[in-house]
């Protein structure tokens, strides 16, 4: 196994979760469409790069 492709992997989990914690709490404050979009763009990016 390629340990740095595992490592890259967490790493973009680790900055996805971060990203939907931060996209969650803002739309607490300001409830919008584009931030449901951003966080299908982010998953797009993310997971769809296998």
């Amino acid at each position: 196994t390629n340990l740095k492709f595992v490592y890259d992997k967490i790493q973009n989990i680790y900055l996805f979760v971060t990203e939907f914690a931060y996209i969650l709490i803002t739309a607490k404050i300001n409830s919008s469409v584009s931030q449901k979009n951003r966080i299908q763009q982010t998953a797009v990016v993310i997971f769809g790069s296998d």
